[in-house]
């Protein structure tokens, strides 16, 4: 043991020493501030190599503690969360952008098949939204109440689509409002129903589901 201490010896100092270069190299550099939340790195267990990476991005899904950079401030993010989009272009409603988006969640969700843009092309929704138009500012429930008389939806429809919308107008959480609406849409995926009246309510229950927690209405 005698034999191998003085050896020892010497290797720790001369890392003690490379320790402390390294101290004052990280101090006079200013590199300290390069993980400022160690251990993890702006949020991210691998550190980001690209200020892009930092960007505040529409779409993009972040996790608790990320650093995001937005208008050159920096934000530390408090819950998981999607950045919103506004769908604007040049400060303009763009409804191609709300059409491919909520196309592509539907898809994603199963309800609506991968050809989704010729089953419901754009000019669809562009004549939805103009439809849309004419109604602003009617509550979901008396918009329902119009579908109907002007033959749009049906009884069925209206009768399972009317209760769930009247829980949207009277709850203040979307923790709430999502656990209800899927046990409201596992329920009706397991009614004996037309397939295609099944479809219609489950892609607005999802739809409605999925702008809530995008938007973060409450």
């Amino acid at each position: 043991m005698k034999k191998y201490f003085p050896k020892s010896a010497k290797i720790a100092l001369v890392l003690v020493y490379l320790v402390i270069f390294a101290g004052a190299f990280v101090r006079l550099t200013g590199s300290g501030m390069g993980c400022p939340d160690w251990p993890k790195c702006f949020g991210y267990y691998i550190p980001p190599t690209e200020k892009q990476e930092l960007l505040f991005t529409e779409g993009k899904e972040y996790n608790k503690g990320q650093v995001i950079i937005k208008d050159e401030t920096l934000f530390v993010a408090k819950k998981d969360f999607i950045a919103k989009s506004n769908y604007l272009t040049n400060n303009v409603y763009d409804n191609t952008l709300f059409y491919n988006s909520s196309g592509n969640y539907l898809k994603s969700t199963g309800l609506f098949p991968s050809n989704w843009t010729l089953a419901f092309p754009i000019s669809n929704s562009n004549s939805n939204l103009d439809f849309l138009k004419l109604y602003d500012g009617v509550s979901s429930v008396d918009f329902l109440n119009i579908l109907y008389d002007k033959k749009m939806i049906n009884k069925n429809v209206l009768n399972l689509l009317k209760p769930y919308f009247e829980c949207l107008n009277l709850t203040n959480s979307v923790e709430d409002f999502v656990y209800y609406s899927i046990k409201a849409e596992n329920i009706v995926s397991n009614l004996n129903i037309e397939q295609s009246d099944k479809q219609l309510v489950l892609i607005l229950m999802a739809t409605s589901r999925n702008g809530i927690q995008y938007w973060s209405l409450f």
